[in-house]
């Protein structure tokens, strides 16, 4: 039951610390145009790990109370005892699988080693029309790309001040 919820917490807020375990992130990779400029892949969702000190986490400690609805002392010690069991299989040298996560175990020099799950849910390429290429522009180091306006901001605070003087104009 916990694992579900820190999964459903990990994809909800993109972060998951586990205390002296480490954190899991999403990281999200756009759409990009294959090299020969004839299809498009997909967006890609991956779980990477980072093994160092986790602070307690409020938020999360928050959100287990209210999806067990329990109080939150409670969804504290539930969490660590999960938390406990889960370091004692990896320091046990057993495999530790955790779903949509991925894969925990000790090497031998005693650090925790991340193999993420083969995804078999995503987006496949997909192929463009025939006769329709297209083109990457990746910006040369050091040059600068622009916005075509800049000077928004401007127009904002025009119309700013036209209200107010409608309302002034309105009221007084």
């Amino acid at each position: 039951m916990i694992q579900q919820l820190l999964i459903k917490y990990l994809i909800q807020n993109g972060r998951l610390g586990i205390p002296d375990i480490g954190i899991f992130q999403v990281k999200r990779i756009p759409a990009q145009v294959v090299a020969a400029g004839t299809a498009i892949k997909g967006p890609v969702s991956l779980i990477t790990y980072h093994a160092e000190p986790v602070p307690a986490d409020k938020h999360l400690f928050e959100f287990l109370s209210s999806e067990t609805e329990t109080d939150e002392v409670a969804a504290i010690g539930q969490f660590n005892a999960w938390t406990q069991e889960l370091k004692q299989k990896i320091f046990d040298h057993q495999s530790v699988e955790l779903p949509f996560i991925g894969t925990l175990l000790l090497d031998q020099d005693g650090n925790i080693i991340h193999t993420a799950p083969e995804s078999a849910i995503g987006y496949q390429s997909v192929s463009l029309p025939e006769g329709v290429v297209l083109e990457t522009t990746v910006a040369a180091e050091g040059e600068e790309i622009s916005p075509s306006d800049a000077s928004w901001w401007i127009y904002a605070i025009i119309l700013l001040l036209l209200g107010v003087a409608a309302i002034a104009y309105y009221y007084l």
